[in-house]
């Protein structure tokens, strides 16, 4: 294995089990480097050794130190401050997510750099400091208390400036990794947000060109598409669909004798009727002025005419019932209907006989219904 971070004397505490730990550290600050300088994410079996040995190190060291300050009842004081340092260290690797699924070059490049400041600080400063109040304990039989004192009062130490210094500035990157951190999050979720607001947006947007902004039922655009959607499942699957023609008769006195206002109530009161007669399935469209079409999918011949015949009925039960429309129009419809089969070439074919069957039925007086041929 390369090794790109030097274990020196500086390091040692002079306790073998916990230098020994402190080396597998360097090992995996070595593993990390090689696999950041060489990145292959598919290198699932080095990622997951190295997130083993991490693991391993949290658990065995902290215990081992753990159990020596209560063996030498080392002050209080230090012992909390010193846990949690071990707790901020687990909690802050768990936070980067060693998951081989998870690990990224950029991930490890941060774990890299904060173990390589944990190594430095946490040895330099509190692991020494801790064996040196244990040595004082053993050897000089003085008390923890006077032990710690003595720690608090080391300032002939050559190397206390730099640790002082190291001890700011692990604090401060620290600190400062967690607002980054904080502040990526925040950022991830207001892209989150507003990438879903975009998509609602566009949604909308795609939505509102489809259908027609007086009625609510869809418009020209819808059914141009929807049945170029039918022919191509007609000429490859050969399934049945039809198109029922409507155009609202003596429209127009409506408008002349009540005003547009009382002609759109009406649009939208049809609008309303169609969608209330036919299936879920089926598709209601305006396709301009007083004009609707009905796309109408898996009806045979027989079938699609007598939905025809049902709406003319159910008009007819809307002008017995007194129905407030009245007021303004006699319901009526003139009503085509063409059926697709081999012979029709087009969409615009289809859609040609339905709109020519409906002038029949306009030139018979309205109020009926025609059939294709």
């Amino acid at each position: 294995m390369n090794t790109f971070f030097e274990w020196s004397k500086e390091f040692e505490t002079g306790f073998e089990t916990i230098d020994s730990q402190h080396y597998e550290l360097v090992k995996i600050i070595n593993n990390l480097m090689k696999l950041t300088l060489s990145y292959d994410a598919n290198k699932i079996d080095q990622l997951e050794s190295t997130k083993k040995m991490l693991s391993e190190y949290m658990i065995t060291h902290f215990q081992t130190e753990e159990d020596l300050m209560n063996e030498y009842s080392i002050d209080p004081g230090f012992i909390k401050s010193h846990v949690d340092l071990h707790n901020e260290f687990i909690e802050h690797v768990q936070d980067y997510s060693l998951d081989s699924s998870d690990l990224s070059k950029k991930i490890a490049e941060e774990m890299i750099e904060y173990l390589i400041r944990w190594l430095a600080y946490h040895i330099l400063n509190v692991d020494k400091s801790l064996f040196r109040q244990i040595r004082r304990i053993r050897d000089n039989k003085i008390t923890p208390s006077e032990a710690y004192e003595s720690e608090q009062n080391v300032f002939n130490c050559p190397t206390e400036p730099l640790i002082k210094a190291l001890r700011a500035l692990y604090s401060l990157v620290t600190e400062k990794n967690k607002e980054l951190e904080d502040k990526n999050n925040q950022l991830e979720e207001t892209v989150k947000q507003r990438t879903e607001e975009l998509t609602k947006a566009n949604d909308l947007l795609k939505n509102l060109s489809l259908v027609d902004a007086l009625t609510g039922s869809f418009n020209r655009r819808f059914a141009v598409n929807a049945l170029d959607q039918l022919l191509y499942n007609w000429n490859r699957y050969k399934t049945p669909y039809s198109i029922v023609y409507l155009d609202l008769d003596k429209f127009k006195s409506v408008n002349d004798k009540y005003g547009h206002e009382k002609g759109d109530l009406v649009l939208k009161w049809v609008a309303e009727f169609l969608k209330s007669n036919v299936r879920k399935t089926d598709s209601v469209c305006r396709i301009g002025g007083d004009e609707f079409i009905i796309i109408c999918i898996h009806y045979s011949v027989i079938d699609i005419e007598k939905l025809g015949q049902k709406l003319l009925k159910r008009l007819s039960m809307e002008v017995d019932s007194g129905s407030t429309i009245c007021k303004y129009w006699s319901p009526s419809f003139s009503i085509g209907i063409s059926t697709m089969n081999d012979a029709i070439a087009s969409s615009e074919e289809l859609l040609t006989k339905a709109d020519n069957a409906m002038y029949i039925s306009k030139q018979r007086g309205g109020n009926s219904l025609t059939m294709a041929e």
